[in-house]
């Protein structure tokens, strides 16, 4: 009896995560094979994986990830994104942030050593008041 609740809760974590691929990959305005195209999968993968008739393995994950713009942990348990929004409550500063986590590593280091100046200037300035 035991077991058979188990399988149920799985059943219903596997139908929140196609959801959470699903209803992401519409956020973005892309198709499924869009999507496919950006993470370098067959868009039977993504479709698969929407339906939720199988999951990705981890590189599959990490590639839809880095497409969609969002962590694995959120696709798998709808938990980061949530997170990430109740500390951050400017949204056009999270959209920021997630699209410069889009980019290239050379190009966000770029983007941390802006901000990091820009956060030193505002400090020296404050203290200098």
């Amino acid at each position: 009896m035991l077991a058979m609740g188990a399988a149920r809760s799985r059943k219903a974590g596997d139908n929140d995560f196609a959801q959470r691929l699903r209803s992401t990959r519409l956020q973005r305005d892309l198709s499924q094979v869009e999507l496919a195209e950006k993470a370098g999968l067959h868009f039977t993968s993504v479709s698969r994986y929407e339906t939720g008739g199988t999951h990705p393995n981890a590189d599959a994950l990490k590639r839809l990830c880095q497409a969609l713009g969002v962590s694995g942990d959120y696709l798998m348990d709808g938990q980061s994104e949530q997170t990430a929004r109740a500390h951050l409550a400017d949204e056009g500063l999270l959209t920021v942030f997630q699209e410069v986590d889009r980019l290239p590593s050379e190009d966000k280091d770029f983007f941390k050593r802006v901000m990091e100046t820009m956060l030193v200037k505002y400090k020296v300035q404050s203290i200098t008041r």
